[in-house]
């Protein structure tokens, strides 16, 4: 394992900067694969990541493999942006988009093959499972709109409206809300 600095390919650009107390997005680079991630601090990121790879620690195999068959030798680490922490982590989804490295695609909750759907096929998804059409739905609709119209327009509390349909007091106060069962409008009093 080589000293950190000599794995950042733009650390002239960066001199000025606090590494170690600042957040950044880091394009990872093994031979000619690529893999974006973000940290809180620069500096323990990039140690932690090496000592990750070199240890055989890291969750995404792929990553891994390319390690083990490039050595570390081949890997080299670009920052890509630094700044506030809930910035970069907005954007570092911009970057996962743009760049579309093919390293960060192996562990995604929603791939096929390492490919991601595309965001049409995603929303696509998304609708088909609405309601009680999901697979861990335990009320039908009837029962949630049921439930919305009791929480909007009676007294009753979440726990009586829970205690009722036999789910929690949180799940009515979603229902309510319309975090849960979202596509659920009720206008006026009684439709």
């Amino acid at each position: 394992m080589r000293y950190y600095k000599d794995y950042i390919t733009n650390i002239e650009e960066y001199e000025h900067v606090n590494l170690y107390d600042t957040a950044a997005i880091l394009l990872i680079r093994i031979h000619d694969y690529t893999y974006v991630t973000y940290g809180k601090s620069m500096i323990p990121t990039i140690v932690s990541f090496i000592s990750k790879l070199n240890n055989g620690k890291l969750i995404n195999k792929k990553l891994l493999d390319m390690y083990q068959e490039y050595g570390d030798s081949e890997l080299s680490v670009t920052i890509l942006e630094v700044g506030e922490y809930t910035v970069i982590q907005t954007k570092a989804k911009r970057y996962l988009k743009e760049l579309k490295p093919e390293l960060n695609y192996q562990n995604n909750g929603v791939k096929d093959s390492g490919k991601l759907f595309s965001e049409q096929h995603c929303e696509n998804l998304s609708k088909s499972k609405i309601g009680e059409k999901h697979n861990r739905a335990k009320l039908t609709e009837e029962q949630a709109i049921e439930i919305k119209k009791l929480a909007l327009y009676t007294n009753m509390t979440s726990r009586e409206i829970a205690d009722l349909f036999l789910i929690s007091p949180g799940q009515v106060r979603k229902i309510k809300s319309g975090t849960a069962w979202g596509h659920i409008q009720i206008s006026a009093r009684g439709n």
